[in-house]
């Protein structure tokens, strides 16, 4: 009798709450284009994508993305506050941070699913904090109605 692997379900959305990840990859376009991307892994292999530009669209320095990568280099690196070493983009390779993901909609605007309403899933800037590693709490949900 001949066997077959069974392959994986597909795509699933990163669910909201707090996540440690491994930055896993580093795509350095800041000469070019003044932006840095690096790719994000949970334990169970899900993966995000994590932006930063370092100018806005007047042509101006985005002091906004340059404190929110400084925050997560901080966290991926674990420094102290009064730490400011100069480090290379893919020193964060191999690094592990935590951070909050959070759900959003839109409509899409082309390909397959154009005029579709979508969800994706988003990193929150403020939530950067510095990870050991994978452990058995990997995941902790945060909810809705906390102080309420």
């Amino acid at each position: 009798m001949a066997k077959m692997k069974v392959g994986k379900v597909g795509f699933s959305l990163i669910p909201e709450g707090v996540h440690v990840f491994k930055v896993v990859s580093c795509e350095d376009k800041y000469e070019d284009y003044d932006r840095v991307s690096y790719e994000l892994q949970t334990s169970s292999g899900q993966k995000i994508t994590n932006r930063f530009n370092f100018v806005d669209g007047k042509g101006e320095v985005n002091e906004i993305g340059t404190f929110y990568w400084s925050k997560f280099a901080r966290a991926c690196l674990n420094l102290g506050a009064n730490e400011e070493p100069e480090i290379d983009f893919s020193d964060l390779v191999g690094c592990y941070v935590e951070a909050e993901v959070k759900h959003n909609t839109y409509i899409a605007k082309s390909g397959d699913h154009k005029g579709e309403e979508m969800t994706g899933a988003n990193l929150v800037d403020k939530s950067y904090a510095p990870a050991k590693g994978f452990g058995s709490g990997e995941y902790r949900n945060i909810p809705d109605n906390i102080g309420d």
